[in-house]
């Protein structure tokens, strides 16, 4: 076990460390740590939104990565087609708790007012 210094605040921490004992920083031995996870969009896009979004995990402010594209696939997921543990699919969706008309995410609002707007324009 090596000490190294921190990215973040240049602090010593361990080689080995998953955060630093002085700012918080998540693994502070990296010289870039972009989250956990996994991401990945489909450069095929429809109407501005990707074919194929999928994202599982955190991004590097420790945020949930949100799949939101015309099929959506992760844990968190916002599509027409929507295969997540949590999401809302319009045309199809799959997972543990889909779809809620109780809790109405504004992102998730103006994503699909957008989508149908643009919808509306090509018919």
């Amino acid at each position: 076990m090596a000490l190294t210094n921190c990215r973040e605040c240049g602090g010593q921490v361990s080689d080995t460390a998953k955060m630093c004992p002085h700012c918080g920083a998540p693994y502070p031995y990296k010289e870039e740590w972009n989250g956990s996870g996994y991401e990945w969009r489909s450069q095929a896009e429809i109407l501005g939104y990707p074919l194929i979004h999928i994202a599982v995990g955190r991004n590097k402010e420790g945020k949930l990565r949100i799949a939101k594209g015309i099929i959506a696939i992760g844990q968190f997921g916002i599509g027409l087609i929507t295969i997540a543990q949590f999401g809302i699919g319009v045309i199809f969706g799959f997972g543990h708790f889909v779809w809620s008309t109780k809790i109405q995410n504004p992102e998730a609002v103006k994503y699909f007012k957008d989508m149908w707007g643009q919808l509306r324009s090509i018919f």
